[in-house]
């Protein structure tokens, strides 16, 4: 009791990310400190992005040909990401179009099987890399398929397809047998940008996303990319599509690659990225943010969202800095109350939860919109904490309490991790507490009797 408890937040578990060129990761060909450096640490205070894309690395023309860095290189750099807790999404194993695919498929055009054939040993290949499995979780299967037809046109009707999006599914499927539990996504673009809920490429996007599922493909999430024109488009009109895609099909969705073009001013930019931003985390369905690129040294339009060419911070770094890492985080002391407990609402994430004077440390992580019971136990027990009797040790299905006094009085007990698995009442000396469906392992017991309090460890065998 009366304990002061700090609880700092670690990172988000909202997804905010850029994409980033693997060749600059410390180790690697083009190895670049400053880069590497804001990439983990935005703020000045160790806390950078949560959540990166390879911009061409992981394309299939590049990963086979080796134009956006060797696989060497480009593994070492997603282990390096992985081994400082960042995650990684996996950018694109099928760009459906002659230029984006390797050139042998535009000349086996006739050839389905062929096709097919190649596809399939593509998924095979990087989905079961050694180094890339283990860091990239997460994928655009299937890139743009609303505007890059090419593989679509070649492909109707030649043997069982008809309009040729049937290879959409296909590919979903075969991405799922390589790794069942690989989050799949169909990604996008002139959806946000175009601002309209009757927008051609969006109407055509739906249409297509249903297709691929009612033809078995597994599409777990949506992605919209987010290159922006000089025609700002209001929040009520980004919401409205966001919405609209949420109640059709209930998939987490992600901005996948987020910029404005170098016509606007500074100062515009940045208040719209704050104000996109706000619009994004606020929605239920969305679950990460990426931006396309970050510095201008090394971004596609040179007009990246945070950082000058000299790493002079942007307007909107400003703006993307104080709603992520300080009106979005939570890091607060609070004092325990009689019974040693704390009561917290933070954002989703993972924390650092230490209780100085007891010289208490632990991690946790706080992932859903529920209440969450963290037990604080220190081996300096009161008086009252060897005042009764917790048996048999270990225990089987049942344990039994034996205080020195009759009730009424409570009881809570908790796991190693301070999560809370059973709680009850008695009125008399002796109870007996059911361990039944709990795993093997230490358990917490904390009793409260009138103004004692008592404490106990208990092992379930």
């Amino acid at each position: 009791p009366n304990t002061p408890v700090r609880v700092q937040m670690l990172r988000h578990q909202f997804g905010f990310g850029t994409a980033f060129n693997p060749r600059r990761i410390a180790g690697n060909s083009q190895n670049d400190p400053a880069y590497t450096q804001r990439l983990l640490n935005l703020d000045g205070e160790g806390h950078g992005f949560n959540l990166v894309v390879p911009e061409n690395a992981l394309k299939w023309r590049a990963w086979e040909q080796g134009w956006a860095g060797s696989q060497t290189e480009i593994i070492h750099a997603l282990q390096w990401l992985k081994d400082r807790q960042v995650a990684v999404r996996g950018h694109v194993l099928l760009w459906p179009g002659w230029t984006r695919m390797p050139d042998d498929i535009q000349t086996n055009s006739q050839n389905p099987g062929y096709i097919e054939n190649r596809i399939a040993n593509h998924l095979d290949d990087i989905l079961n890399r050694s180094g890339v499995r283990s860091a990239v979780r997460e994928w655009d299967v299937v890139n743009e398929i609303a505007h890059v037809r090419d593989l679509e046109y070649a492909l109707a009707g030649q043997g069982n397809y008809v309009s040729g999006r049937e290879i959409y599914a296909e590919v979903l499927k075969w991405a799922k047998q390589e790794d069942p539990n690989l989050v799949t996504y169909l990604n996008d673009y002139d959806i946000l940008s175009n601002g309209s809920l009757q927008g051609e490429s969006y109407l055509l996007f739906k249409e297509f996303i249903q297709e691929a599922i009612d033809a078995g493909g597994a599409v777990d999430g949506i992605g919209f990319q987010a290159h922006m024109g000089t025609k700002l488009v209001s929040p009520d009109s980004l919401y409205a599509i966001l919405e609209d895609c949420h109640q059709t099909f209930g998939k987490p969705i992600k901005i996948t690659e987020y910029d404005l073009p170098k016509e606007l001013p500074d100062d515009k930019e940045g208040q719209y990225l704050h104000d996109f931003l706000t619009l994004v985390f606020s929605h239920p369905a969305i679950d990460g943010f990426l931006m396309w690129g970050f510095w201008d040294g090394a971004h596609w339009k040179e007009n990246a969202p945070l950082y000058y060419e000299d790493w002079t911070p942007k307007p909107a770094h400003a703006a993307f800095v104080d709603l992520v890492f300080d009106q979005w985080w939570t890091d607060t002391t609070l004092t325990t109350d009689s019974l040693g407990q704390i009561a917290l609402r933070g954002y989703k994430g993972t924390y650092h939860i230490e209780a100085t004077d007891l010289d208490l440390q632990r991690p946790f992580r706080l992932s859903q919109d529920t209440s969450l019971t963290l037990a604080l136990y220190t081996t300096s027990l009161t008086p009252e904490s060897t005042g009764f009797r917790l048996y048999p040790q270990p225990a089987g299905d049942w344990a039994t309490v034996d205080l020195p006094q009759s009730g009424p009085w409570t009881w809570r007990l908790s796991d190693s991790s301070g999560r809370l698995v059973r709680q009850g009442q008695s009125q008399t000396e002796e109870a007996r507490l059911s361990l039944t469906g709990l795993p093997a392992g230490v358990y917490h017991l904390q009793i409260q009797t009138g103004e004692k309090h008592y404490m106990g460890k208990l092992v379930r065998q």
